[in-house]
């Protein structure tokens, strides 16, 4: 229905309809009932609802302060005025429409009055005024803001829409120009005392006017406010709104301005998520057209109502100069907007737009807060469309704050991300692709092969699977992909980013130090070939002396020593504690006796020639006896000696040379080879539980005590006979007797240990090298005994403690072994055989020849130094 009095679909008659819109002549289907509708929230007892025109009206008189319409069209023919702080809003947003009808203003706020010109009856401000700028003075009897010096109105319009609105000058003057048409939807005006709160909030404002083509110039076609008002705009929509400014002369500053807005001494503009297309003005501001005289410094708005975080006091002017920025930007402080859009209008002109006209005599601007990746100058003009801000962020740069001024305020893009147009944060570099510039336009490059990055890169530091990088710290763009190199044997590199440091290190390897890319294989020492994983564990430990890569318990060059100090690696993969001092000392002392005791028997058996007649023993020393006449007078003692001095070479070639045998030959012969070296210290002064040095003088003295003691044990037995003797030889004849008595089975001690006591010596100086060195830098090695992985040899290592006077020590000591085992042993070979060469000349044997037969017995007279030549051999 027409007038505002119910709900209104169409304004014209069915009649006037087409055909197809006249409702059918048959009774429509029957449908279901729509469910009911939710109860209405119940009002507070100051709000009033209204339907009608008429109620609206009376209600605007009354004294309600809430006003909520019901749904549907309210036809306006002449303005509805609002004398006093009051809030208008539709029971649903947007279903009611306030429609001037073309004919009027729907709604004029009059708050124009004085601080010195109080009404007697009401109490509130007259509505006249001589001046706009006088009255700053104290207000008597009128409510006021501390802030304000003077009274304040609040208005707020929420959830409405207004169309169909004409400026006319019916109960509306604009100062004492009649001739201006201004504020077709609404129209404000407070006085310099009476300050007036205006907030439009979920509101439409469509086909407003102010002004028309030929008769009268307008100003605000949606909406215009004069003097002290402080504007909240927010969630509303300005559309096809239009300012006319007369024909052929110009009238003022305000003719044809602000299609949509227009106002003066604005003291603050909010405009949040607002949307203005197709609004129009003939002169200036298609959209907006604003002047501001701001004291007050605002932080924004609270319930639409402006927070106020200062206040200029009157004579303190607050924008003296816009020769600086910072006071050009606290002049626009209390203009602002955010989340907007300004769309097109026709013809092209400026869209937004401050000008210098204010009554302070300087420029005035919009402070916009821009969505993050834009900006916008304060004092600007704007000759194209944009949503929340006229500018992007240039390629190169970014924004993340929402109150940017000029394009230099956008941040440049740091090095490792990409700031297309617009952005309103960096983009990180997406893996395999880097940056190594700063604010550079274009995008993230591509990594070349093998090289990959990492996300936000500024350079590819990191390497492809299947490679890894030698030094990250020298790669550059031009060098880098020089730095990736195939993964070395016995690593995995599957990892992307896999540095020289973080190699893993396969199950069974080990290698000296995290820059090295020399892995070697874990050794089984002993045991089967799995032993060297169960040791060494692998994986990507960055320790620098690689023990990271031991299993527990475990540590050392190839993970062959045990992490406890009084453990010793029993078997390739397990550790046992040392025994006590005392047990060792017992057991040694018990192994002596033992060697003692045998030596004596047997020396006894042979010596004594009636003991082949007894019944017991008599059978083995005669098969004793004929074998070896067997064995010499076939020659197979010579090939014996030569088949043993092979095999006490062969078996250190591994700890002498590094020189690994076939696995079929270690294999087969291991358990031979172990007793072919003869090395028992092992079973008794283990490694880690007694020093290298002791080690060394024990196993080398220990034959030479033997030795000594059969000697002792012949001179005995010669000595005894001398005693029981009627006739008795010179004494010095009897020990001479006594030890060449010995002398064969001594010789025979000396051929068997020669070689591997020589061996054991020259092991001194034996050591594995491993690289600790970087690939790319002089090689550079650290070095271990092969008998003690805990004695480092030469210059010692700071990874590894420096303990060179450890191993000169024991050099020092295999340099006096040297005398007594391999060039002494050389010697008496060689002497012997001296001295036996005119017996074995003349074929005349001696004392001497005899007992030194097992030196060149299987030779010819003319090669009988052989053996003394063969020594020489196995000892080199």
């Amino acid at each position: 229905t027409g007038g505002g009095s119910g709900w209104t679909l169409f304004r014209k008659p069915a009649a006037q309809f087409p055909a197809w819109l006249h409702p059918p002549s048959n009774p429509p289907p029957s449908f279901p009932s729509p469910p009911p509708q939710p109860p209405l929230p119940p009002f507070p007892p100051d709000s009033e609802l209204v339907r009608t025109v008429a109620e609206l009206r009376a209600a605007i008189r009354g004294s309600a302060e809430e006003i909520v319409l019901s749904p549907g069209e309210y036809l306006l023919g002449s303005p509805l005025v609002i004398e006093r702080s009051l809030k208008l809003r539709a029971l649903v947003p947007r279903t009611a429409m306030l429609d001037g009808n073309s004919s009027t203003t729907p709604i004029y706020i009059k708050m124009v009055g004085h601080a010195d010109e109080i009404d007697e009856l009401t109490g509130r401000c007259k509505a006249t005024v001589a001046t706009w700028d006088k009255c700053w003075g104290d207000v008597v009897n009128c409510p006021t803001d501390p802030n304000t010096n003077g009274q304040v109105e609040k208005v707020s319009v929420e959830g409405l829409i207004i169309r169909n609105g004409i400026a006319t000058h019916d109960g509306i003057k604009y100062g004492s120009d009649t001739a201006s048409k201004v504020g077709g939807g609404i129209f404000a005006a407070a006085g310099e005392a009476c300050y007036l709160y205006l907030k439009v909030d979920d509101c439409e404002f469509k086909d407003n006017v102010a002004g028309s083509a030929h008769s009268f110039s307008g100003s605000g076609g949606a909406i215009f406010t004069k003097l002290p008002v402080y504007l909240s705009i927010s969630n509303s929509e300005f559309r096809r709104n239009r300012a006319y400014q007369k024909r052929y002369w110009y009238t003022g500053d305000y003719d044809g301005t602000g299609g949509a807005l227009s106002g003066r001494q604005i003291r603050a503009l909010f405009i949040d998520n607002a949307i203005f297309e197709d609004n129009h003005a003939d002169f200036r501001g298609h959209h907006i057209m604003a002047h501001t005289s701001a004291r007050k410094i605002y932080a924004g708005m609270e319930d639409g109502f402006p927070v106020e975080v200062g206040f200029s006091p009157p004579g303190d002017d607050p924008c003296p100069s816009m020769e600086s920025q910072e006071a050009a930007q606290r002049c626009g402080r209390n203009f602002i907007v955010k989340n907007s859009k300004f769309g097109p209008a026709t013809p092209n002109n400026w869209y937004v737009e401050a000008t210098a006209k204010s009554i302070i005599g300087i420029p005035n601007t919009l402070n916009f807060y821009c969505p993050v990746g834009m900006w916008m100058a304060n004092n600007f003009d704007v000759s194209h469309p944009f949503t929340g801000c006229a500018n992007n962020c240039s390629a190169g740069r970014f924004g993340n704050s929402s109150n940017l001024k000029a394009a230099e305020d956008c941040e440049l893009c740091p090095k490792g991300n990409a700031c297309p147009e617009g952005s309103p944060d960096p983009t990180p570099c997406q893996p395999g692709t880097f940056m190594a510039t700063v604010g550079a336009p274009d995008e993230c490059r591509r990594c070349d092969y093998p090289l990959w990055s990492g996300n936000g890169s500024e350079k590819c530091d990191i390497c492809r699977s299947g490679f890894y990088l030698r030094d990250s710290n020298a790669c550059t763009r031009d060098r880098c992909a020089n730095r990736c190199s195939a993964c070395p044997p016995h690593a995995n590199c599957s990892a992307f980013n896999t540095s020289l440091e973080t190699l893993f290190v396969q199950p069974g390897h080990w290698r000296a130090s995290p820059i090295s890319d020399k892995l070697v294989k874990c050794r089984k020492l002993g045991g089967d070939n799995n032993l060297g994983t169960e040791r060494c564990a692998g994986g990507d430990s960055t320790e620098a002396n690689g023990n990271g890569l031991c299993n527990p318990g475990f540590k050392g060059p190839e993970c062959q020593l045990c992490s406890a100090d009084d453990h010793y690696l029993v078997d390739g993969h397990k550790c046992e504690k040392c025994d006590e001092s005392a047990v060792a000392a017992s057991r040694l002392i018990g192994l002596a006796f033992g060697i003692l005791i045998a030596c004596g028997l047997l020396a006894t058996a042979f010596s004594m020639r009636s003991w082949r007649k007894q019944r017991l023993v008599g059978p083995p020393l005669r098969f004793a006896d004929r074998a070896v006449d067997w064995c010499l007078a076939i020659g197979l003692m010579a090939k014996v000696k030569i088949l043993l001095g092979f095999y006490q070479v062969c078996i250190v070639l591994s700890t002498t040379y590094s020189a690994r045998l076939p696995e079929e030959y270690t294999e087969k012969f291991q358990d031979f080879s172990e007793a072919v070296s003869i090395d028992w210290t092992a079973l008794f002064l283990p490694v880690q539980c007694v020093p290298f040095k002791h080690r060394l003088l024990t196993y080398s003295l220990s034959p030479v005590g033997l030795i000594a003691l059969l000697l002792l044990i012949g001179v005995g037995m010669r000595v005894k006979r001398w005693l029981a003797a009627v006739e008795r030889p010179r004494f010095r004849d009897v020990v001479r007797a006594g030890v060449l008595d010995l002398t064969p089975p001594g010789l025979v001690l000396i051929f068997c240990f020669a070689p591997s006591v020589s061996a054991f010596i020259f092991r001194s100086w034996s050591c594995k090298a491993y690289e600790v060195s970087h690939p790319d830098e002089e090689t550079e090695l650290i070095k271990f005994m092969r008998q003690d992985a805990s004695v480092v040899c030469g210059n010692g290592d700071l990874l590894y403690g420096d303990n060179e006077d450890e191993h000169k020590e024991i050099t020092n000591l295999a340099i006096f072994l040297v005398f007594v085992w391999p060039f002494g042993s050389f010697v008496l070979f060689s002497s012997l055989l001296a001295m036996c060469y005119k017996a074995m000349q003349t074929n005349t044997p001696t004392d001497l020849s005899r007992a030194a037969a097992f030196l060149h017995r299987e030779y010819e007279v003319g090669w009988y130094w052989w053996e003394a030549l063969e020594l020489l051999r196995k000892i080199v």
